[in-house]
Formats: structure tokens, sequence, C-alpha cells
């Protein structure tokens, strides 16, 4: 017993008196002890004691160095009634072997104090002999539950659960529902995620929905759910520069910046599935309009020729010729569609590359002077399939309009980097023309037309300088990323 003044030990005589024994057991101690507690500090069965000493005296710990362990101890699990099974009775019996007559040995109730100031461990330690055989009753406060145990040996620790785990699963979640609508702080803090969770559902639900969102516009909303969360959590529950507001704060500021970078790469994904689906249909549009028109007028000139038999007449020859010219048109389709869907021609120099060796070729077969002037600088430059194969297709359609309306003799071609730009040039010395009237003859204003589409959707500035009788000056700029290659 701690008291003000000398501590005395007492011991148990048979359950029906107690002496003093504080002697016996080497506990003497004086002083203003304000609480002592019960526990089994070194796990071997037998309860140990700690005596708090506030003035006059140092804090003790008694430890029970029995060898012979002739205990028994019950460690309770509560879930319908509380955690720490505070308020569960366990009674211990003798049994008579002979007739299972039950005679109380021992009764303990879990409390929430032991003494001023002090709690002693949520177990229960029962001495018992080894030549008596014993069974024991628990009862769980609030709802009464009962557990018998048969059988208790010396040395046993029984962990006894008041309810089985699904059951006690389903306890513990409908209490902690219960403490949701009974604890205002609970609530304010369910409140507080509930409205942040919310924005956030909301910034996805924009990001699934609609294909692009400007950085800008993500960094607003991020900017705005985290100053929600701040202002919420300064108003509703936390002092301002707390630790836990910290905390919280620096988890939800964590969040949103992952989720921004997942956002990033679930935009970047499907912007470039877009732009392969883009490039896919663009693949397929131009293998109808130009490669089925082509083999459609070789059918057309083969059943012309068919008809003419195997004389060699002027007629024969011209249809023959004409043949061979579109036969060669459609290999060059091919050729070029095969170019554009290879992975290794994705950089702007094998673009420039591929453009120079087609005009040589074909002005070289026109009588056409071509002069060639590129300058590529640093690290190569890979460009997005869509604005590759709008440019080369754009390219493609200048030269074709240059020998069939031009009447040009030199074409030049030039190419350079500057400022984050790529600007390409193609002018020639022909005759030149009017755009606005062109584009009013539907019959020959298509390649034009097709040209500014082309620019308009990879975002190409397109200048187009003509005069008649003077030539034409066709330019394209864009927009570029250097990366090594």
């Amino acid at each position: 017993m701690s008291n003000v003044g000398e501590n005395i030990f007492y011991k148990n005589i048979g359950g029906k008196s107690f002496t003093d024994a504080t002697a016996f057991f080497g506990v003497e101690q004086s002083g203003y002890s304000t609480g002592c507690s019960v526990g089994d500090i070194d796990n071997d069965g037998d309860p140990d004691l700690y005596v708090a000493n506030y003035t006059g005296g140092n804090s003790s710990l008694f430890m029970n160095n029995k060898e012979e362990r002739n205990s028994v101890t019950f460690i309770l699990h509560g879930k319908k009634s509380n955690r720490d099974a505070i308020g569960a009775k366990v009674f211990l019996y003798s049994v008579d072997p002979s007739t299972g007559i039950k005679m109380i040995k021992g009764y303990r109730e879990i409390n929430g104090g032991s003494g001023y100031g002090s709690t002693s461990a949520k177990e229960i330690i029962f001495g018992i002999t080894r030549c008596e055989k014993y069974s024991a009753t628990v009862i769980f406060p609030a709802f009464g539950k009962r557990v018998e145990i048969s059988e208790v040996h010396p040395g046993d620790r029984i962990h006894i659960d008041e309810e089985l785990r699904f059951e006690g699963t389903v306890s513990l979640a409908l209490k902690a529902i219960n403490r949701f609508f009974i604890d205002n702080e609970k609530r304010l803090e369910s409140f507080k995620f509930l409205v942040i969770i919310g924005l956030i559902s909301l910034s996805i639900y924009f990001q699934r929905t609609r294909a692009v969102i400007p950085v800008k516009t993500l960094i607003f909303i991020y900017s705005f759910i985290f100053l929600s969360f701040l202002i919420i959590n300064r108003t509703l529950v936390y002092e301002p520069f707390a630790i836990s507001f910290t905390i919280q704060s620096g988890v939800v500021l964590t969040f949103l910046l992952t989720l921004h970078l997942f956002s990033e790469r679930i935009l970047w994904k499907r912007n470039a599935q877009r732009e392969k689906q883009e490039v896919r249909e663009s693949i397929s549009r131009d293998l109808h309009d130009d490669l089925a028109s082509t083999l459609g007028s070789i059918s057309i000139y083969g059943n012309m020729l068919k008809k003419t038999g195997s004389s060699q007449t002027l007629d024969h020859q011209k249809i023959s010729g004409k043949i061979a010219e579109l036969s060669q048109s459609a290999l060059q389709s091919i050729t070029d569609i095969i170019w554009m869907s290879t992975p290794k021609h994705d950089s702007l120099k094998s673009l420039l590359s591929k453009t120079r060796n087609y005009y040589f070729e074909l002005f070289h077969d026109n009588n056409i002077r071509l002069l060639v002037e590129i300058e590529m600088t640093g690290d190569d430059i890979v460009l997005p399939d869509k604005s590759r194969h709008n440019i080369f297709l754009i390219l493609k359609e200048i030269a074709n309009n240059i020998i069939r309306h031009s009447q040009a003799d030199r074409v030049e071609l030039r190419a350079n980097i500057s400022g984050g730009y790529c600007l390409i040039e193609v002018s020639d010395n022909g005759s030149g023309f009017d755009p606005e009237i062109l584009l009013e003859n539907k019959n020959q204003g298509n390649g034009l037309t097709n040209i500014r589409r082309r620019a308009k959707e990879s975002a190409i500035q397109l200048t187009i300088d003509t005069v008649n009788g003077v030539g034409t000056s066709i330019s394209m700029k864009f927009k570029i990323a250097q990366s090594g290659h």
C-alpha cells in the first residue's frame, strides 16, 4: 500500500486475512509515494510491482523472482464493449475431479486505474497450484458476453477474444461509424477530407472528359484544391503552425503533385495515341485519294491499250507512256508512305534528306535546276509523326505544283533553325499566280487548299509570296524541340 510516509507490503493469508510482510520481502521504502502499479514486466508469469515516489527517495521497481511458474495469465481483447476490455470480470474455479463441483478460488476485474495517477497492466494473473484442476469464466462488460475455459494449467498465457475475427471486425467498424456521428472533431476531419476528395475527383473528371487541359489551368485547379484544404484545416480544426497541420498539409500537397504527374502521363499517352490514330487515318486517306485514283487511271489506260491491239500507233505509244508514268507515280507514293511510317525516319534531318533526294530526281527529270541550302547544327530534332507527315506532303505538293503550273527553270530549297523554330522555304522563278483567284477555281485550287489545311493541322505558320511573271516563294515556320538522337 503506497502512502504518505512508510509504504507497507501486505501478504494474503489463505484469503482470510492480511499480514505485514514488508521486511520479509525486502520492500521497505519511505517517502511520499503517489501511486503504484502491477504488471508482468519480464513475462515470466509472475506479477512485478512499480512504486512511484514523489519526495524523499527514488521510485522503485520490485521484481518477483520466483523460479517456479505457479500462475496463469489471462489477456483479454475487447471488441464490442471496449478494446482494453475494461470492466471485464474473470472468475477462477477449482474443480473436484470426482464430482465436477466448482469452488471459486479467485476473482479479478480489469479497471482503468490502480492508484493515484497510475494504471496497472491490462492483464489478469492468478496464482495456482499444480495439484488441483482449474477452470475459468470470463464475463465481458456492457453486453455480458461469457467465455468458458474448461482447463487452466500453471504457466498458461490465455488470450481471450470477446468476438471472433469477422464478428469482431464488424463490431469495430460499427463503432468507428458511431464515433464519426458522435465526435464533432471526427465529423470536421471527415468533412474536410470529403471536400478535398470531391475537388480532386472533379479535377480527374475534367481530365478524363477533355483531351487536353492547358498546364496553367491544371496549376490553377491544384492550387485551388490545396488552398481550400489549408483554409478548411485552419478554420475547422488546427492552429496554423501545429505539427499536425504541417504534416497533413504536406501529405495533401504530395498527393496533388503525384496526381499531377500521373495526370500528365495519362494526357501524354492519350495525345500520343490520338496523334498516332490521326496519322494512320491520314495515311489511309492519302492511299485512297492518291494511290487508288492512280491505279484506277492505270486500269482505264490498260483497257484502252487492250482495245488498240498490238499495232504500234501513235495512240498506242502515248497510252503506254502514260501507264508507265502512272505506275512510277504509284510506286513513288507507296515508297513515300513506307518512309513516313518508319520510326527511324522521324528526325528533321531525315525529312530534309528525303525531300532533297525527291526534289533532285523530280526536277532533274523535268530539266529544272535545283539549288539546296540546308543549315542544320547541334543535336538532331525528332518530329511528331503528324507534323513530319504533313510537312513532307506539303513539300511534295509544292514540287508537283511547280512542275505542272509554274513553267520555272530554277528552284531553291532552303532550311535553317533559329530561336527554337525551323524555317523551310521553297522558291521558283516561274510564272507566279494569284492565290485568291486560284482558290475560287475548285478544279485548280485543291493543291493550295490541301497545303493550308495540313499546315493548320500541325500548327505550321505558312507564308505564300507570289508575283505574276516573277515567281513564287512558299515558307513554313514551326516550333521544334531539340533532343539527342
